[in-house]
């Protein structure tokens, strides 16, 4: 399992810097929108699947009869900036943090990896596929919290904090 999460997230490196406000959109399409601040990196950045972008795009369902989990990932190889989300599948708010292996929420940025160390999500809209068990139709929300950075410097491991705000979307172009 964290093999496949490394090679996604390696395929998923991705960094488009955007001017505009990070908050609740109204908008249809496939997007996320956030903002990081810390030490070395504080913008609002965007991901968004238009017709011409190259955006790799990752929506996956998983059931079982003990737990539902849904895998988000958007990335722009062009652009170095990706996101990848994992959730429960249900409306509502959930917390994500660094001891949950399941649930977890991770950030790429000018070739650097971000974590969930406490990222509360609100799932305000979801829609299972009804032709594809696999995937979702449609979701939405957004979060807030803070991710941690890990790098070494001058052999010491050093770790920071960036708070993060944001919100995405993804519709099946068959929804």
């Amino acid at each position: 399992m964290i093999g496949y999460f490394l090679v996604l997230c390696a395929i998923l490196a991705s960094c488009n810097e955007s001017s505009g406000p990070v908050g609740e959109n109204d908008k249809e399409g496939t997007y996320v929108n956030f903002a990081l601040n810390g030490p070395r990196e504080n913008g609002v950045y965007t991901i968004e699947v238009t017709p011409n972008s190259n955006i790799f795009e990752h929506n996956m369902l998983v059931s079982t009869s003990t737990f539902s989990k849904g895998t988000f990932g958007l990335g722009d190889s062009d652009t170095k900036q990706s996101v990848i989300l994992n959730f429960p599948v249900k409306e509502g708010l959930f917390e994500l943090n660094d001891l949950n292996d399941m649930y977890h929420m991770t950030i790429t940025v000018n070739d650097r990896v971000f974590h969930a160390k406490t990222v509360s999500v609100h799932i305000t809209h979801l829609k299972k596929n009804k032709y594809n068990p696999m995937k979702l139709a449609f979701f939405k929300g957004r979060f807030e919290g803070v991710m941690d950075f890990f790098y070494t410097e001058d052999r010491v491991e050093k770790w920071e904090d960036y708070t993060v705000y944001g919100d995405f979307q993804y519709t099946d172009t068959s929804y």
